[in-house]
């Protein structure tokens, strides 16, 4: 740290953190706010549709609120003190629970469903960070097994979801079979 490489490289590190973390998703938002009354035109939607084409009309903005919910839980949270960090995510993962119930933003109710369950998990995981920190303070007998166990638990999580998410996949591959074929007759009905 602090050598000549190390100043080298900073302004790179400088543009993409200005450049990726913070002017992207504002410049997003704000073209998302400066044309919300015509973002179902063909002309804007052709051209930036695809950013929320899978959200409701209610939530075109949801992918700048993801962008921004990850940057603040990845990136930002290391410049909160220790003690804090996990009280700090723990509020943001309800705030995002609290925005995905309320605007409801996803077309597809799995999709819905998917990320409700990666907002509690995610909550979970920070909620069991301040209990390990307070085991670790605590200094009991049996405090490695105590942290083993919420390590299996902690892990059998993340195993859950990534079943669950396979499970997502795997119905939304087949509803979208199902639409196909439906459509399918629908046109030999037709001709």
């Amino acid at each position: 740290c602090y050598g000549d490489s190390w100043y080298a490289f900073t302004p790179v590190v400088v543009i993409v953190l200005i450049g990726f973390t913070v002017a992207l998703p504002l410049s997003i938002a704000l073209y998302l706010f400066v044309h919300r009354k015509e973002l179902y035109s063909t002309a804007v939607y052709q051209r930036v549709g695809f950013l929320y084409a899978p959200f409701n009309r209610s939530a075109p903005w949801w992918a700048v609120h993801d962008v921004v919910l990850k940057m603040l839980l990845t990136g930002m949270l290391i410049y909160v003190p220790e003690e804090e960090r996990a009280g700090i995510a723990i509020i943001l993962c309800m705030i995002a629970l609290c925005n995905l119930n309320y605007f409801r933003p996803h077309k597809s109710l799995l999709l819905f469903w998917l990320s409700q369950l990666s907002f509690l998990i995610t909550s979970i995981k920070y909620v069991f960070a301040t209990i390990l920190s307070a085991i670790d303070q605590d200094g009991s007998p049996g405090t490695t097994a105590r942290v083993l166990t919420i390590g299996t638990f902690l892990i059998a999580l993340d195993v859950c979801f990534i079943l669950v998410a396979i499970g997502t996949i795997i119905a939304a591959g087949m509803l979208l079979r199902r639409k196909m074929h439906a459509q399918e007759v629908a046109r030999r009905d037709c001709v």
